[in-house]
């Protein structure tokens, strides 16, 4: 069933039960935990690799609340050696509020969920029970004394093994004490340590926003702190999980050569503490995020009124419809990309409309003017998420076609024409867009193009919408480079991504072409970052390229020949960090950047709270993506999350494989090869082939089983046990 090889009982006293779980694996409270003691009790064993962590959830049910409970570890022994108790941590796993769901996001193929007609066969712990819990495990508490309550309590523990400890099986106990020192329970425990050394450095960039907030209210211990002072723990907890690129580390005020040069000298001490002291590899370029979008210190970045007549035809921006259904004052439909005061723009953006019933249709109308009567191709440009769904076209009342979803993922820019031509008499029209199979919100229109021209350059016509306004040019210039002048002298500029848009809608690709090529000119040194998929007409404008791998665009092929040869493919999965998920999803991540040949991850916040990450974790907070790491309700400090610290454990099982793909490759190379070798490289080559495909098939279909995971894992180790001898 779903427990079996997930959950290990251990012998405990009465009024007492005990289980070791494996760290994939979310315990709910009404989890139904197997209570069949084996005679004598399996002692669980931990396997890692030296300079690795692993972990283990121990999971007790209590009929009496214990308070003042307390974790301990003995030695850890074998013939070879010794490891300290000092290795190993216990961290009490505290519950937030939270939604449970019964299914993954629809791009994601999701895990099953056990039933009464549940064949035998299917019952296997990739398959999860439904639950009606509004509490999710989480939190690692920093506490070493806490309480646990009647019923279902977790604890993390962890070690990380010495990089000069002994191969060998070590044992050791765990003991939990009560508050006067009298042990509770004692359960003996095992670790195998392999002889492999996981590197300091990780050969997977990963690039975590800590944003510059303060914890919620009643954290009374930081109000005191200084903002540098609250942020610096959270760099150092970056650090200790693998991290080893940033945001902008800290606030700094843009140049203005107007005023006088900002103060610097607080943020020049929190560079050299991340970029020096713990030797972070990349790090964002400050007061230029989000320029693309529009707005920067409050101007227009690009220039207003922009004619209607571009590249041999009209142009009709998606933001400039006359009327809709159901009205904009009674329902959503709104202006996308451009909803910023001072960036709306009535020649620029999209229409949306938000949480839509499909009944009756709606839709969105656009006034527009025909000069001539030559026969007029009618294009669309949508950012389609949906397949399926569907924009009926017509003018003055007649339809004259229709086009899906699919039609406009097949074009890299989002452009999709009608089938037929039409011909207009001179004067004004009213093109309509109704939409049908709406699920959710509806496609992002971003504009109409209509042209006697059969073959427009659509590249041309975005980039008439793009053009810079000359103030800001003038501004952006002068910031760019006295804050990439004060960068160079330091010896950081090298290490500086510039970030100026996130996500961009096809529709902006125009604007974003004009800020980001602006940028290259004036920071030539630097690395331009998107968080978009590579598309030839962006080539030329980006070296760091952020895709995502839930987006209805996946295609790696296309990424990497749309990329220059220098360029870095980098990734998100933001759906599996999902408060609530499956526990295995954090862990999964790094498996799925290795199938795909993707260098680099990026989380877009680890630390991002709406109000009181500890209260509010529902819809106002995404479901948590962000906060991965929670603010101590006291202190400030930053209190990691089961979350974040299985993503580490994925980035370690990354290194393994890859340690275990250097082994195999030398080995085969090596004149002198006995029978054993000769076995294990076989067996090696199929695991890293076939086997890691069968668990991770692609980025949006793969394994939800934890047994299938840490088997494979463990094998790894053993085969790199014996190529790296």
């Amino acid at each position: 069933g779903e427990w079996g090889r997930v959950a290990f009982q251990q012998k405990s006293p009465q009024k007492m039960s005990a289980w070791f779980v494996l760290p994939t694996r979310m315990v709910l409270d009404d989890a139904k935990l197997p209570e069949n003691l084996a005679d004598p009790p399996v002692v669980y064993r931990l396997s890692a690799g030296r300079n690795e962590s692993e972990c283990v959830q121990l999971v007790l049910l209590l009929g009496e609340p214990l308070a003042g409970a307390s974790v301990a570890f003995s030695e850890f022994t074998t013939r070879e050696g010794t490891i300290a108790a000092s290795a190993w941590s216990a961290n009490l796993i505290a519950q937030v509020p939270g939604l449970i769901p019964q299914r993954a996001a629809p791009m994601i193929k999701t895990w099953a969920v056990r039933t009464g007609q549940t064949r035998a066969a299917e019952d296997t712990p990739g398959a999860y029970s439904a639950s009606a819990s509004g509490m999710v495990p989480d939190a690692l508490l920093r506490d070493v004394v806490f309480d646990l309550g009647r019923g279902l309590n977790r604890i993390w523990l962890s070690v990380r093994v010495p990089k000069d400890a002994r191969p060998g099986d070590y044992s050791g106990v765990v003991r939990v004490r009560d508050d006067v020192g009298r042990m509770v329970i004692e359960i003996p425990l095992s670790l195998r340590v392999w002889d492999h050394v996981l590197p300091d450095e990780p050969s997977l960039m990963v690039m975590a926003n800590v944003w510059s907030n303060r914890p919620p209210a009643g954290a009374a211990e930081a109000e005191s702190k200084s903002l540098w002072e609250h942020l610096k723990p959270y760099y150092d907890d970056l650090k200790a999980h693998r991290v080893e690129a940033t945001g902008e580390i800290y606030p700094a005020r843009a140049w203005d050569r107007e005023q006088p040069p900002p103060d610097l000298r607080e943020y020049e001490r929190a560079l050299s503490y991340v970029l020096d002291d713990l030797g972070f590899q990349r790090f964002r370029l400050p007061g230029v995020t989000a320029v693309a979008s529009g707005t920067w210190l409050e101007m227009p970045v690009f220039q207003r009124g922009l004619p209607q007549r571009v590249a041999d035809g009209v142009w009709i921006s998606g933001a400039a419809f006359v009327q809709s259904f159901p009205a904009t004052v009674t329902a959503q439909w709104t202006r996308v990309a451009g909803q910023d005061p001072v960036a709306a723009e009535d020649d620029f953006g999209g229409a949306t409309i938000a949480g839509y019933a499909d009944a009756p249709p709606a839709w969105v109308e656009y006034s527009f003017e025909s000069s001539g009567e030559e026969k007029l191709a009618i294009w669309l440009q949508v950012d389609a998420t949906h397949a399926e769904e569907k924009k009926l076209i017509s003018i003055d009342g007649r339809e004259i076609g229709a086009l899906t979803g699919d039609d406009f993922l097949k074009n890299p820019l989002g452009f999709a024409r009608l089938n037929d031509t039409i011909k207009l008499e001179p004067g004004a029209h009213a093109l309509r867009i109704t939409v049908e199979n709406v699920v959710g919100s509806v496609d992002p229109i971003y504009g109409i193009f209509i042209t006697a021209n059969q073959n427009p350059d659509l590249e041309l016509v975005l980039r008439e919408r793009g053009k810079l306004d000359e103030r800001f040019r003038r501004a952006f210039d002068y910031h760019a480079r006295q804050m990439g002048g004060w960068l160079k002298e330091r010896k950081w500029l090298r290490k500086a991504h510039a970030k100026l848009k996130d996500e961009p809608g096809v529709g902006e690709y125009g604007r974003v072409a004009s800020v980001y090529d602006f940028v290259g000119q004036v920071l030539p040194s630097i690395r331009r970052e998107i968080s978009e998929n590579p598309t030839a007409m962006l080539r030329k404008s980006a070296e760091v390229w952020t895709v995502n791998l839930a987006g209805p665009r996946f295609d790696s092929e296309g990424w990497t020949a749309a990329m220059k040869p220098t360029d870095e493919l980098w990734a998100q999965h933001n759906f599996l960090h999902t408060l609530g998920y499956p526990s295995i999803a954090m862990r999964m991540i790094p498996w799925t950047l290795g199938r795909h040949g993707i260098k680099g991850y990026q989380f877009w916040s680890v630390n991002y709270w709406a109000a009181d990450p500890w209260t509010d974790t529902n819809q106002k907070s995404t479901f948590m993506r962000g906060t991965l790491i929670y603010p101590d309700p006291k202190t400030g400090e930053p209190v990691n999350s089961v979350r974040w610290e299985l993503f580490r454990e994925g980035l370690e099982d990354f290194e393994t494989l890859r340690l275990l793909r250097t082994a195999c490759d030398e080995a085969a190379a090596s004149p002198n090869l006995d029978e054993t070798r000769r076995a294990a490289i076989a067996e090696a080559e199929k695991l890293l082939g076939d086997e890691v495909g069968g668990v991770v098939r692609n980025a949006r279909d793969f394994s939800w089983d934890p047994v299938e995971l840490e088997d494979l894992r463990v094998r790894a180790c053993a085969l790199l046990h014996v190529l790296a001898r």
